[in-house]
C-alpha cells in the first residue's frame, strides 16, 4: 500500500506541475483561526481560502474567495469570485467576479459586477449589481440597483430599487416602492395580492399566478438553476471541468473541515489506519447495496414513508460528500508524510487530499476505479462517524 501510494503522490506531484503551468489560478493562499483578518494595504494575487469565526477581508485579494465563518466580512477588493458560507455575511467592497452566498443574514453592499446567488433567512441588498440576482430564503429587502435579471423565492420581498431586467417572483408577500423600476416583466407568484407604491413602474407585462395547493416550488426546481452557473458544460475543456470540479467539492470539503473539524478529524484517522482500511471499505459496500433495500422496504408500508424519505436523503448526501472524505482520509496521510508543519490541520488536509485525489478520479480509466474505491471508504466512514466507538480508537 505504501508504494501504492508513493506511486500516485508522484503522479499527482507532476500533474499538478502540468496543471500549475496550465491554469495559474491554481495557486491557493489559506489562512486559519478564530479570528482572521486580510489588513488594509494588503494584496494577495493567488486563490484565497480562509476560515474562522471572525473574518475581514480589508485588503486586496485579485483572485477569488472561498471563505467559511461565523462572521465574515469583505470591506476590499476582489478580483475573481466570492464563495462564502457563514452566520453573518456582510460585503461593502467590491468584487468583479460572482458572488455566491449561504448565510443566517447577509448584507450587501458596493459594487458587484457579475451575477448573484444568495441563500439567507433575511439578505438585505443595497449593493449595485451589474448582472442577474437568484434569492432564497425567508425576508429579502432589495434596495440596490440590478443591472439584469431577479428572480427570487422567499416568504417576503421588498423592492424599492431600478431592475434592468425581468423579475420572477415566489413568495408570500411583495412590496414594490416608489423607487421601483422594472424594465422588463414582473411575474409574481403568490396567493396574495402584491402592495405597490404609485411611483412604481414596470414597464413590460404584470403577470400575477395562484401558488398551486400541492407544493409552493416553482416548476422544475430550485436546484438546477443554482448549479447552472457552476455546471460542467459538454464543450468545456477536459482541464476547464476539472479546475470546476475541484473548486466545488473544494470548498464543501472545506466547509465540513470548519463546522465539523472534531469529529471528522477522529473518523478519517480512523479509516486510514491499515486495520481500518479494509474494514471500511467493506462496510461501504454493504450500504452501497443494503440502503436501496432498507428504502423500498420502508417505502412499502405507510407507517414507514416518512423513514423513507428521510434515509433517502441521508443516502444522497453520503454519496455527494463520500469521496471528500475519502479525500480527507488521504490527505491527512500525505501531510504527516510530505508536510510535516500542517499535519495536524484538517484544513490542510481537505485542501491537499480534495486536489489529489480529484486529478486521480480525472484520469482515463483508472480513475472510475478509484473513484468507486473512494466512495466505498467515504460511506465506510460515514459509518464510523456515527459511531461512538470512534472516540475510543487509537
Amino acid at each position: 500500500m505504501k508504494k501504492l501510494l508513493k506511486s500516485l503522490t508522484v503522479l499527482v506531484f507532476f500533474s499538478l506541475i502540468f496543471l500549475a503551468f496550465s491554469y495559474p489560478a491554481l495557486a491557493f493562499t489559506t489562512r486559519t483561526g478564530q479570528s482572521v483578518t486580510v489588513g488594509r494595504g494588503e494584496v494577495i494575487n493567488e486563490i484565497l481560502m480562509i476560515t474562522g469565526n471572525d473574518i475581514s477581508i480589508d485588503g486586496t485579494v485579485n483572485s477569488d474567495v472561498f471563505c467559511a465563518g461565523r462572521r465574515v466580512e469583505i470591506n476590499g477588493t476582489v478580483g475573481g469570485d466570492v464563495l462564502c458560507a457563514g452566520q453573518n455575511i456582510t460585503i461593502n467592497g467590491t468584487v468583479s467576479g460572482d458572488v455566491r452566498i449561504a448565510g443566517q443574514n447577509v448584507m450587501l453592499k458596493g459594487n458587484i459586477a457579475k451575477n448573484v446567488i444568495v441563500f439567507a433567512q433575511t439578505l438585505t441588498n443595497e449593493a449595485v449589481i451589474e448582472g442577474e440576482v437568484l434569492v432564497g430564503g425567508q425576508d429579502a429587502t432589495i434596495n440596490g440597483q440590478i443591472g439584469k435579471n431577479l428572480m427570487a423565492f422567499a416568504q417576503s420581498v421588498k423592492l424599492d430599487t431600478p431592475i434592468g431586467g425581468n423579475v420572477d417572483l415566489t413568495a408570500e408577500s411583495l412590496y414594490l416602492g416608489s423607487k421601483t423600476a422594472i424594465q422588463g416583466n414582473l411575474t409574481y407568484t403568490s396567493n396574495k395580492k402584491l402592495t405597490q407604491a404609485p411611483e412604481s413602474v414596470v414597464l413590460g407585462k404584470t403577470i400575477l399566478k395562484p401558488l398551486p395547493k400541492e407544493k409552493v416550488k416553482p416548476k422544475g426546481g430550485l436546484w438546477p438553476k443554482v448549479l447552472k452557473p457552476i455546471a460542467i458544460k459538454k464543450n468545456e475543456s477536459w482541464l476547464v471541468s476539472l479546475f470546476k470540479s475541484v473548486l466545488v467539492n473544494l470548498v464543501i470539503g472545506l466547509i465540513l473541515a470548519f463546522f465539523l473539524k472534531d469529529r471528522l478529524t477522529k473518523t478519517v484517522d480512523y479509516i486510514i489506519t491499515t486495520g481500518n482500511r479494509a474494514r471500511s471499505m467493506g462496510i461501504g459496500l454493504l450500504l452501497l447495496f443494503l440502503t436501496p433495500a432498507a428504502i423500498i422496504v420502508f417505502a412499502i408500508t405507510i407507517i414507514g414513508i416518512p423513514v423513507a424519505i428521510l434515509l433517502t436523503i441521508a443516502y444522497g448526501l453520503a454519496l455527494a460528500v463520500s469521496r471528500i472524505v475519502t479525500a480527507m482520509a488521504v490527505g491527512r496521510r500525505l501531510t504527516a508524510e510530505y508536510w510535516k508543519e500542517q499535519k495536524d490541520s484538517l484544513i490542510a488536509a481537505t485542501l491537499l487530499g480534495v486536489i489529489v485525489c480529484w486529478i486521480v478520479f480525472a484520469l482515463p480509466w483508472i480513475g472510475k476505479l478509484f473513484s468507486f474505491i473512494a466512495i466505498l471508504w467515504g460511506l465506510g466512514g460515514f459509518y464510523y462517524f456515527f459511531r461512538p466507538v470512534v472516540k475510543k480508537a487509537k
